[in-house]
């Protein structure tokens, strides 16, 4: 079976579209098609079929693609071993990330480590905490940072580095602004919130839950900007992270609601397979992120190596 177009199979696979996969692969769209048409010529086996405009894998194709998964997870694991008796001079990272941290975080963070590992070469994806998790347990990512909370934490290793608080957020001119509400008062309330599997639903959902309380979704959304800015126009109310919220409140678009007895925390980490062991630019990396988090107190949190306070949630919240 010839690798290259085994590879080129596994991208369309996984997206399910040649036009994707062509652009991550940088190779012309015709180039994908004719790859993949000469792997099932040589197999003799049906891998994709097409409906209409849109792309099924057949069940050898599903399977396929998991034996792929494999395959070039060992390549990159055998390519990550040989770098580290290179030194960091080369080598390949892969990193997801919850939405939060991908959006707000994460940029920056991989700005100031590849100038100073300029040879590795690092990519990210970006998902809600559900889908990073089944990244990690599929060994697609070498690491990620998300949130500690998640369904298979006994198949993880973790190092928390990042305190969070989630706060509820509404518009300037929402009558709750500038009083102190109940969590039963919420309740009456429009919420926009983030798609099933992202973090800061769950521990919003898990709170209101415990009190008995139902939650009205107006509208589930998978971009936090989208969210603040619906939640400004004055549509209902939302749930975001402290960290992203200084732009908006300092100039008035938005409006941290005060809450009785309702703290929403959750703590990031650093989390990858138990199994797997990391290697040379692994470990550089994790220690990077200790690092630029203990030099940025002033935006962020607690970095548990530093030991440093976490930020003082009160000065955003109106009073």
């Amino acid at each position: 079976m010839n690798l290259h177009q085994l590879k080129v199979f596994y991208y369309v696979a996984q997206c399910l579209s040649f036009s994707k996969a062509s652009e991550e692969l940088h190779i012309s769209q015709p180039a994908v098609s004719v790859q993949v048409r000469k792997l099932e010529e040589e197999t003799g086996v049906e891998l994709i079929e097409q409906i209409g405009k849109k792309l099924y894998l057949t069940e050898p194709g599903a399977q396929l693609k998991g034996y792929a998964e494999e395959i070039f997870a060992a390549e990159r694991q055998a390519e990550n071993m040989l770098a580290d008796y290179r030194g960091l001079n080369t080598g390949e990272l892969i990193i997801g990330t919850s939405s939060t941290l991908g959006t707000y975080y994460v940029p920056q963070l991989l700005t100031e480590f590849r100038r100073h590992f300029p040879k590795l070469e690092v990519s990210f994806k970006m998902g809600n905490t559900e889908w990073a998790e089944e990244q990690i347990l599929k060994n697609q990512v070498d690491m990620a940072l998300v949130e500690r909370d998640l369904a298979h934490a006994s198949d993880c290793s973790m190092m928390p580095f990042l305190n969070d608080h989630l706060v509820v957020i509404a518009g300037p001119d929402h009558p709750f602004v500038g009083q102190e509400i109940t969590a039963a008062q919420l309740a009456t309330q429009p919420f926009i919130l983030r798609e099933p599997g992202s973090n800061s639903r769950k521990v919003f959902r898990t709170l209101m839950s415990q009190r008995g309380l139902p939650i009205q979704i107006l509208m589930e959304l998978e971009s936090p900007e989208a969210i603040k800015r619906l939640v400004s126009s004055g549509l209902g109310l939302g749930i975001a992270s402290a960290l992203t919220l200084e732009w908006e409140v300092a100039c008035g678009r938005l409006k941290v609601l005060r809450v009785a007895d309702f703290v929403m925390e959750r703590q990031f980490a650093i989390v990858w397979h138990k199994d797997k062991k990391p290697n040379r630019a692994s470990l550089a990396f994790t220690d990077f992120v200790c690092c630029y988090t203990s030099a940025h107190q002033d935006l962020l949190a607690d970095c548990e190596c530093a030991r440093s306070p976490a930020p003082d949630v009160r000065k955003i919240v109106q009073v």
